[in-house]
Formats: structure tokens, C-alpha cells, sequence
């Protein structure tokens, strides 16, 4: 009963749990006990007064292009004059954010990629795991069975992901194959820990001096800058692999609106003096 229900929640591990989780504990519990109700098994829904709870909508982060820019052009002075260190980190971070800027893939479906995903004569990238160090293969299915997919990627990014293999090949002495993951940690055999790439990444962004985002925030930087380009939610949503376009509509909506806005305004600095 409501009782239940309520005790229920007031456990211990829902101190842990984020208001968000607890929505979807919320929704998931509803539609059992709804199924109860048409199999006869219960005659009234015990969450029927529960209610969600409200979450304000996380403030979304990016990079326009020009910080983008910025934030490589460090990159790059680091890949051509830095210590063999320092080179290893400027091209694992330029590979990252290169990737994450050019197709808004998830970050754990980055860091389980191999050289053999890329496939430059198509102009794909192949999504097909994401990452989960517990298994084996240190990979398991993508987030939604849709997230499997091939997203359609630049000429440019092929070369950069190139740059990197001949680094590793060349200078770092590495064996390369198709099935190699493109961000290995060679000294442990293991993929980069998340912990690591992001460490890494804040570097890059201090030395650069650009705005701080998250490496997840990548994504969001691929999307908004492909509507300011000029595309449509719709054009976007397969390649980043929302399966249902409204989830796309809702998560990215409202910046639509406002990188519409901001167009408007440029256009009209012609007429400035």
C-alpha cells in the first residue's frame, strides 16, 4: 500500500541515490504496479499520489569552434615541441576531443573504440560497445540498442586518429592493429581510466585558458555546433544515437532556440558599422 511505498523509500540507500534515479525508481515501480492492475492482481496503484520529484534541468556546456580552436592550437604546440610525456598526452587528448567534437559520440563509447571502427573510405566511425571495465573485454552493449550505429565523420577526423596511430607506431614503439583500442594504455594493457582522461583533459583546458567542460560536454559542443551550422534536430539525432528523436527535441530543444537567436544576431552585424 501507500505506506509501503513510502517506508520504502525512506531506506538507506535512497540517501545515496540522485533525485533522478529516484524518478526513475518511481516510474519503473508505477508501471509494475499498473500491470498488477490489469492482471487483476491489485486493485489500486499504491504510487497513484506519489509524486516525482522535481529536477531543475542541468545547465548544458560547450565549446563554440573558436575555443575549440584554441584549445588544439595548445594541443598542437605540445604535439611538436613537447617532451615524449608531454607528446603522449597532447595526442591522447587531441584524439579524445577531436572525436568527441566530430561525431558527439558518449564518452564510454570513446574510450572503447579501435582503430579497426574507423572506417575512412565510408566516412563512419562504427558504434558498436560501450565501455565497462568489470567485463573481460573491458566493453559491454551500448546504452540503448539503438546507440549501436555507424555515425558519419570528417575526412579530418580520420586524419587525426592516423596522427596518433604513427605516433604510437613511430615513436612510442607500439604494435598496432585493427583491433587495438585507440585509447589503450599500453603500460597496463588496459583502457585509460576515466579518471586519467579527465585529469589529462582539465590540463589542456587551464593551459589553454578556455572554458571549462566536462569531456561528456563534447557532445553537446558537436551538437550545437551543427545547429549553428544550420541542421535540424532531426539531421543530428541518428548520429549521436538517440533511437527516439524526442528524446533529442527534449534534451536539446531549448538550445536549439537560443542558437537560432544567436545567428539572427551575427547575421545582423553586417549592418553595423
Amino acid at each position: 500500500n501507500e505506506y509501503d511505498v513510502t517506508k520504502y523509500f525512506q531506506k538507506d540507500i535512497f540517501k545515496e541515490t540522485s533525485d533522478k534515479q529516484i524518478n526513475n525508481t518511481i516510474k519503473e515501480l508505477r508501471a509494475f504496479f499498473n500491470w498488477c492492475i490489469e492482471k487483476k492482481y491489485i486493485e489500486v496503484n499504491p504510487l497513484r499520489s506519489i509524486k516525482k520529484i522535481k529536477v531543475e534541468k542541468t545547465e548544458i556546456k560547450f565549446w563554440e569552434v573558436e575555443e575549440f580552436m584554441r584549445f588544439k592550437d595548445t594541443l598542437e604546440y605540445d604535439m611538436q615541441n613537447g617532451s615524449i610525456t608531454e607528446k603522449k598526452k597532447a595526442y591522447l587528448v587531441n584524439t579524445l576531443s577531436c572525436i568527441g567534437m566530430s561525431i558527439g559520440d558518449r564518452i564510454g563509447e570513446s574510450r572503447i573504440l579501435s582503430f579497426g571502427n574507423c572506417m575512412r573510405k565510408y566516412n563512419l566511425i562504427n558504434i558498436k560497445h560501450t565501455i565497462d571495465e568489470d567485463e573481460p573485454n573491458f566493453y559491454s552493449v551500448t546504452k540503448t540498442y539503438g546507440s549501436e550505429r555507424l555515425s558519419q565523420a570528417p575526412n579530418e577526423l580520420f586524419d587525426e586518429i592516423d596522427r596518433y596511430k604513427d605516433f604510437l607506431i613511430d615513436v612510442l614503439g607500439y604494435e598496432i592493429t585493427d583491433d587495438t583500442l585507440i585509447f589503450l594504455n599500453h603500460s597496463t594493457n588496459r583502457p585509460y581510466s576515466d579518471q586519467t582522461l579527465r585529469k589529462h583533459f582539465k590540463y589542456y583546458i587551464n593551459k589553454a585558458n578556455v572554458p571549462e567542460i566536462t569531456m561528456y560536454d563534447l557532445r553537446h559542443s558537436y551538437v550545437t555546433n551543427m545547429m549553428a551550422q544550420g541542421f535540424e534536430l532531426y539531421h543530428i539525432s541518428p548520429n549521436i544515437g538517440h533511437v527516439n528523436f524526442a528524446t533529442t527535441v527534449n534534451y536539446y530543444g531549448g538550445l536549439a532556440n537560443s542558437i537560432k537567436k544567436k545567428m539572427v544576431e551575427a547575421s545582423s552585424n553586417i549592418y553595423k558599422k
